[in-house]
């Protein structure tokens, strides 16, 4: 069973990126850079593909394809690569001033979060305990937006 909700995808760069200073925003200048991307068939893949598409940006050659945070994260901040991630990803990041959001089209970027769990099998206490925790921790943070 799914449950869950969509998130938005993010596009981030270091802050002093030379596409922060770019308006507007085109395909041709984001062709110039590095684009980190999750790997070809994921959701988020999907996604990432829906907003370039939106944009224009449809041959791109210099992807790296990576599901690590961390990863994605050193890139950006530490080179000229634009970041595609799910926005809770980067949130803290971009708030803190550490990376920046690119203004792209976000149609199309919505993302499905949520928990896959079996329907065949009894549910342990342990497991309803986690799950009410992921679900108090949502509210909480869905309340503080």
């Amino acid at each position: 069973m799914f449950s869950g909700r969509h998130a938005a995808q993010q596009r981030a760069a270091r802050r002093e990126h030379p596409l922060t200073l770019e308006t507007p925003l085109t395909p041709a200048l984001l062709a110039r850079f590095a684009i980190v991307v999750p790997p070809f068939g994921t959701l988020i893949r999907q996604s990432a593909e829906s907003v370039l598409t939106a944009f224009g940006a449809h041959a791109l050659t210099a992807l790296v394809e990576t599901l690590s945070v961390s990863l994605g994260r050193a890139l950006a901040m530490n080179n000229d690569a634009v970041w595609f991630v799910p926005a809770g990803a980067v949130e803290q990041d971009i708030a803190l001033g550490l990376l920046a959001a690119l203004p792209m089209p976000f149609a199309g970027t919505d993302e499905p979060i949520g928990l896959i769990r079996r329907n065949d099998a009894a549910r342990t206490p342990l497991e309803e305990t986690l799950v009410d925790a992921l679900r108090e921790a949502g509210r909480s943070r869905a309340g503080s937006k």
